[in-house]
């Protein structure tokens, strides 16, 4: 590979090559099944639990398994492609992954077509919502100036990374397109759902079909709306009962709301913040 151009680094074992990979954080990892002292199937689990290195792509090339590492590859496998097909997100705290996705409330009488921005804390279910006349990468990124960094700037943690579709409104040419452009300069990851997978993504659908049975339906019956601002303001009352009122069964919340789940896991945030700093410092220190 480095005949190729390629900058490659070795590890002589598994302790070694899970120390390498935190501290290096490289595009791309190779590994063994068999490895001394550590297991390359093992190894795997432990990246794919750690934040800085889950998201880093593993091979394993091997021409030796024993029946222990082979059923521990398959389970891999098999874990990995049943989180594909139920549309499971990975999460581990506030802010660590939110879902954006673009809402068609529909056409109203005198303001046109009508589209809903939506942001989802994957972890805790706080959400976001705001109205446009239009779908367009520069609504996309309004709504995350305008009202989600806010919110985790208020509680002084950040947001390291958004799932979206493959919509026109989220990708594109990266200097050109003003919703990656806000990405990058917030430091902002950008994760994408699969092809033809639109489930992936399928937290921002629940929160869909939940507005458009207790929010829309109820409130375009009982008022016809001519102004988009109107509209706003009593969305902006639902959500917030939505957040702050509405209890969720779901993983994490435990019966609680979304809002309550969000500042109960403060303390988890704050952690998982201090030890992915202390391993960036450990990284320069030793590098």
């Amino acid at each position: 590979m480095t005949t190729r151009g390629y900058s490659v680094l070795t590890a002589n074992n598994g302790n070694d090559a899970i120390n390498l990979a935190k501290s290096e954080h490289p595009d791309l990892i190779i590994l063994d099944i068999v490895i001394p002292d550590v297991g390359g199937a093992e190894i795997a689990e432990i990246l794919k639990e750690n934040l800085g290195t889950k998201n880093i792509p593993i091979i394993f090339l091997t021409g030796l398994l024993s029946k222990k590492e082979e059923e521990q590859l398959a389970a891999l496998e098999k874990a990995k492609q049943e989180k594909e097909a139920h549309g499971e997100i990975e999460t581990q705290h506030p802010g660590y992954l939110g879902a954006q996705d673009t809402f068609y409330v529909g056409t109203l009488k005198g303001i046109g077509r009508i589209y809903q921005q939506t942001f989802i804390d994957t972890y805790c279910k706080v959400g976001f919502a705001k109205l446009y006349d239009r779908k367009s990468a520069l609504t996309a990124a309004d709504l995350l100036n305008d009202r989600v960094l806010p919110f985790y700037e208020e509680h002084d943690i950040p947001l390291l990374r958004i799932l979206t579709d493959r919509g026109t409104e989220y990708c594109g040419k990266h200097e050109h397109h003003e919703y990656e452009l806000y990405l990058a300069v917030e430091d902002i990851d950008h994760s994408r759902t699969k092809t033809k997978s639109p489930q992936t993504n399928g937290i921002c659908e629940r929160f869909h079909k939940t507005i458009l049975d207790e929010f829309y339906g109820i409130a375009f019956r009982k008022k016809i709306y001519n102004i988009l601002d109107e509209l706003q303001v009593v969305l902006d009352t639902w959500t917030k009962e939505y957040n702050e009122e509405r209890v969720h069964s779901g993983k994490y919340c435990f019966g609680k709301t979304p809002m309550q789940t969000f500042l109960d896991s403060m303390p988890l945030v704050k952690e998982k913040i201090l030890n992915e700093n202390l391993q960036a410092e450990e990284a320069c220190l030793s590098g």
